[in-house]
């Protein structure tokens, strides 16, 4: 199924708070913000795994963003998340991921990287208990959006 078919469904919550992080309007989007930043149980809640991965792909299409501080100086608060999401976000922040990342970067820029995308998915679905399938929530979801956009 094309991506472009799931940006004309009718958005859920979930949506609404993703297409909430492209907003102009600040208000929204730090609300957005706190709905994602340590959202659920764990060392990196899925909610923080989501945020990582739709940071990847902003600053992998638009450079650094408005919102890498935005996530930056929420995810340094003690009061939002773990300490090891503090630690990955702001990695992100500074444009630090996981090879496997940087594989999927490579592959979506169309530049192969001698891996399948299975075999890409597969290890990014396999990293920790779910943060590499929320992780990838939060790219498809940064993804749709931009084609919802267009």
């Amino acid at each position: 199924m094309p991506l472009s078919s799931f940006a004309k469904k009718a958005p859920t919550t979930l949506a609404k708070q993703s297409a909430s992080l492209f907003s102009e309007n600040q208000s929204e989007k730090q609300a957005s913000l706190n709905y994602f930043l340590g959202r659920g149980p764990g060392l990196t809640p899925s909610g923080d795994d989501f945020l990582l991965g739709w940071l990847f792909i902003n600053q992998l299409v638009f450079g650094s963003t408005k919102n890498d501080q935005l996530i930056l100086e929420k995810a340094q608060s003690l009061y939002y998340t773990t300490d090891v999401s503090r630690h990955y976000l702001y990695q992100a922040s500074k444009k630090r991921y996981s090879q496997n990342l940087f594989y999927l970067a490579e592959f979506l820029k169309e530049a192969p990287t001698g891996f399948l995308i299975d075999d890409l998915l597969e290890q990014l679905l396999n990293y920790g208990h779910s943060s590499g399938a929320d992780t990838l929530a939060g790219i498809a979801a940064a993804l749709i959006e931009m084609e919802r956009e267009n």
